[in-house]
């Protein structure tokens, strides 16, 4: 005797959607996670460039260094000089307010809400370079500390 079996083949195909459906669900969560950690990691690895860029600046104004004029630097101030004319001649100091010009432009352009900084530890022999910025709401710091 054969028993009548209706609506069962229905049955498995609607729970093999489900199930797909969350799988596929489960893909495209991994990838959004895959896309937000890989800007994180560019935001990262360009505030390494930067802070890189701002010791390079000061071991090209090494008088600067040395006269402790890279201490407590902040903010974007307008230089006075354009230092990367040959036709300027230009004091550390100036030299100084054009780099922290063009290093904070350059923070702000390239990292959502960046600013740096530039402090010196007691000794007056190393300096930190700080970065901040804003990943998604989340606030973000980048340090490095060297002797030029």
């Amino acid at each position: 005797m054969r028993l009548r079996q209706s609506g069962v083949t229905m049955i498995e195909v609607m729970i093999t959607i489900v199930i797909l459906s969350i799988g596929l669900l489960g893909l495209a969560s991994l990838q959004m996670s895959s896309l937000r950690l890989n800007l994180s990691a560019h935001y990262h690895g360009i505030a390494a460039q930067q802070a890189r860029d701002m010791a390079d600046r000061m071991r090209a104004n090494i008088r600067g260094v040395l006269s402790n004029q890279y201490d407590n630097l902040a903010g974007t101030p307008a230089p006075t000089k354009d230092c990367n004319s040959a036709a300027e001649t230009c004091t550390p100091t100036d030299l100084r307010i054009h780099d922290l010009f063009e290093w904070n432009s350059a923070n702000a352009n390239l990292l959502p809400g960046g600013t740096g900084t530039v402090t010196v530890d007691a000794s007056g022999t190393v300096f930190s370079i700080v970065l901040n910025w804003d990943d998604r709401g989340d606030a973000k710091t980048y340090s490095m500390r060297f002797q030029p």
